[in-house]
């Protein structure tokens, strides 16, 4: 890559600089403002569980296209039920750990 702009070779010098400073996923996630959840559980978790809030709403809004009488493909199926199996056995947890509180 040849930079012929003398301002274009002072950022990249500049982003150099920085990328010394802080390691590359740093400077990525500062340049284009990524949203850190902290990574701690809790933070995390909270996170997951909005994407997989969204992940549904998707779902539900595609299924609702369809005819009770439809047929999807077998691996989506069971890839839905064990992941509401999975989902069903966390909520249990969550909610025994809070009553024992």
């Amino acid at each position: 890559m040849v930079l012929r702009n003398p301002n274009s070779l002072k950022k990249l010098n500049l982003i150099k600089k920085k990328l010394n400073k802080m390691s590359y996923q740093s400077y990525l996630i500062t340049k284009l403002n990524i949203q850190e959840d902290g990574h701690t559980d809790v933070a995390s978790m909270k996170n997951k569980v909005k994407v997989a809030m969204a992940a549904l709403e998707k779902m539900q809004t595609e299924l609702d296209k369809l005819g009770d009488e439809d047929s999807l493909p077998t691996w989506w199926t069971n890839k839905v039920a064990v992941a509401v199996t999975d989902l069903d056995k966390a909520t249990d947890f969550m909610s025994a750990k809070e009553d024992n509180k």
